[in-house]
This record gives C-alpha cells, sequence and structure tokens, in this order.
C-alpha cells in the first residue's frame, strides 16, 4: 500500500537470456492492502536462472501531485511460483 493515491507501483523480472530486467506489470499503488497478481504466460522460463533462482524488483514512483510528504509505499510479502 502506499500513502498516497498518486504512486505508481512496477514490478520487473530479471530475463536471464537478455540479463536486463523486464517490465511485467504496472499500476497504480493503492491505500490499502491488495494483491498484485501477475502471471508470465509466455516462455517464464527466462525469467529463472539455470540454478533456479529468480530475481526482482519492484518500485513505487509519484505520478502526480503528492500533498504528503514524505510519502511512503509498504510491502510485507513478496511470493513467486513457477510452475
Amino acid at each position: 500500500n502506499a500513502s498516497s493515491a498518486t504512486i505508481r507501483q512496477t514490478i520487473e523480472l530479471f530475463n536471464y537470456d537478455t540479463q536486463l530486467y523486464e517490465l511485467v506489470d504496472t499500476r497504480q499503488a493503492t491505500g490499502t492492502d491488495a494483491i498484485a497478481l501477475v502471471a508470465i504466460t509466455s516462455n517464464p522460463g527466462r525469467f529463472v536462472s539455470s540454478t533456479g533462482l529468480m530475481r526482482s524488483r519492484i518500485r513505487y514512483r509519484a505520478i502526480g501531485p503528492v500533498l504528503q510528504f514524505p510519502w511512503r509505499a509498504r510491502m510485507d510479502h513478496v511470493r513467486w511460483t513457477v510452475f
């Protein structure tokens, strides 16, 4: 959740084929706890290393006026499931 309605959340996964982070989801952060479910249906193996590791980057950024300073974004649990 975030302390302002003008905060954007982006989720990136590391693509081991290209050696770059790839944007897989972007959304406006909510003011209450929420679940962001992202399904990778096209070649999901590109995000898993040969040793079974995954790397991710979750970012929050103000996309408009924020009347509350400093603004905050919080997460308490991140889980990746690979099928």
